[in-house]
């Protein structure tokens, strides 16, 4: 088990990496491009939300005196970071530093909305594992949030490495 632990906590690093090294290479007006093929859609909103997802899983491992409770809902949209890309970047180093150490078995329970027009949240459990895991296919498989930053870097005419935004499987099988 510490060797997935090892491997998943490489895994969250390099992704957040990848953010980090995009926005570097971005000028502000890139930044905060509002995009035409993902209506409402900026490069600063999908790394604030992929930024979001990684920090309310670490939020909610901090106080080790209660069981852990994640809701991803918790989400500060109209953030700073989504306009400032030094922000953005300052946020993303401290998530690579404070990536929680704590066994992938830990269980935790996931609150949920399951349905826009329901007002109820719905109780899961879950692992700490698995949730690490998901932060890290929701930033990055191509179906999501790294593929539609990818799709507005191509829109705004700006080069991004091959394999931003693609799925490890996708990459294995090329």
């Amino acid at each position: 088990m510490a060797d997935s632990a090892l491997g998943l906590e490489k895994v969250a690093i390099a992704i957040i990496q990848q953010a980090i090294d995009l926005v570097h290479s971005l000028q502000d007006e890139h930044y905060t491009y509002d995009s035409k093929v993902m209506p409402a859609g900026t490069i600063g909103k999908h790394i604030r939300h992929v930024y979001d997802h990684f920090n309310l899983l670490q939020q909610s491992c901090t106080d080790t005196d209660r069981s852990i409770v994640l809701d991803y809902d918790l989400r500060s949209r109209n953030n700073p970071s989504e306009m400032d890309r030094s922000i953005a970047i300052r946020n993303l180093h401290q998530l690579q530093e404070n990536i929680p150490r704590i066994p992938l078995g830990e269980n935790l329970k996931l609150l949920a909305t399951i349905d826009a027009s329901d007002t109820n949240k719905y109780e899961f459990q879950s692992s700490f594992g698995r949730e690490l895991f998901y932060s890290c296919i929701h930033a990055s498989i191509k179906i999501h949030h790294y593929a539609a930053i990818k799709a507005i870097c191509i829109e705004l005419d700006l080069t991004v490495p091959k394999d931003f935004g693609m799925a490890p499987s996708t990459l294995q099988a090329a």
